[in-house]
């Protein structure tokens, strides 16, 4: 329950006009005050549930501690209409309250749990003064060394444009052939071995070579070129290993304890956060995600994009 809440707390210290940041903090306060609620009435949801057959919802909740401990009408109200907020933020609707609201709901679920946090470090707004610069080095540059530089790239490169012109001519006069798919590193290794070649050598494609090739020998048997058989890959327990489905949260959405809409809230996925599934309901409307290390729940299907397989 402390950690939703100083995650609240922060978030809400650095959103200043930021809708996205001030919905994700109104998640994390109601989440805390969900937790704080399900403490305090362990005893009364157990007995709830097992006479119902099903999980205590919010507005259950609300139910059990109005008649065990009694609840305003105000504070009743108030219950109700954040966590419709937080259900418009869950669905991708736009956030409308200001950062005073959010600031004014923060003070009252400190007051009612009883917990009074502040901002940590990563709370802190981006209005605080940024620290001062160190003086930077001047650096001077010499303009006559870098046009010298310059000038003697220039020759370099002009030197082996000429060079290679020649050597073309040459090997095109010689009557040697090189094939089109050759990149240039390629062609000048080539260039390179030929003109190092004792003069003595004869290329393979003059008509002396010709001459002094020995007589054909009898047609060598041509393999029959065999398909390739398919082979199928097995992990060890006889079982076709399947790929990892991966999804994309299409907009900010609300990741639950469980696959259902009445289970509490764990956090929130961002958009365009991708995530590997770890586990698809029987009717492929929830999948199970770690939204951070050590902390795994559902989210919707309609609200994700699979990207893979």
């Amino acid at each position: 329950m402390r950690r939703a809440l100083q995650d609240g707390i922060n978030q809400l210290a650095r959103a200043g006009n930021d809708k996205a940041v001030l919905g994700m903090a109104l998640l994390n306060l109601h989440a805390a005050l969900e937790e704080y609620f399900r403490e305090q009435l362990a005893n009364e949801i157990r007995l709830y549930e097992a006479s119902e057959q099903k999980r205590a919802t919010w507005q259950d909740l609300i139910n059990l501690w109005e008649s065990s401990r009694g609840l305003t009408r105000n504070d009743r109200e108030r219950l109700f209409q954040h966590n419709s907020l937080r259900n418009d933020i869950a669905h991708g609707k736009p956030f409308s309250l200001s950062q005073p609201q959010v600031e004014e709901y923060a003070h009252f679920v400190q007051s009612f749990t009883g917990v009074r946090l502040k901002p940590d470090n990563s709370g802190q707004t981006s209005s605080d003064p940024a620290p001062p610069r160190p003086p930077q080095p001047i650096v001077t540059t010499n303009r006559g060394c870098a046009c010298l530089t310059r000038l003697a790239i220039s020759a370099f490169v002009m030197a082996l444009l000429i060079g290679g012109y020649f050597v073309v001519n040459y090997l095109l006069l010689d009557g040697m052939e090189s094939t089109t798919g050759e990149s240039g590193l390629e062609l000048l290794e080539e260039m390179t071995t030929t003109l190092a070649a004792p003069p003595s050598s004869i290329p393979p494609d003059t008509p002396a070579a010709e001459e002094n090739k020995p007589p054909p020998s009898e047609p060598e048997a041509v393999a029959t070129a065999v398909p390739p058989t398919a082979t199928t890959t097995t992990n060890t327990n006889d079982e076709p290993s399947n790929p990892q489905t991966t999804v994309r949260v299409n907009a900010n959405s609300n990741v639950r304890l469980g696959p259902s809409m009445e289970e509490g809230g764990i956090g929130v996925a961002l958009s365009n956060t991708e995530y590997v599934v770890l586990e698809t309901s029987p009717d492929g409307s929830w999948y199970k995600i770690e939204l951070e290390p050590g902390k795994v729940g559902g989210i919707g299907s309609s609200r994700v994009t699979v990207i893979a397989p």
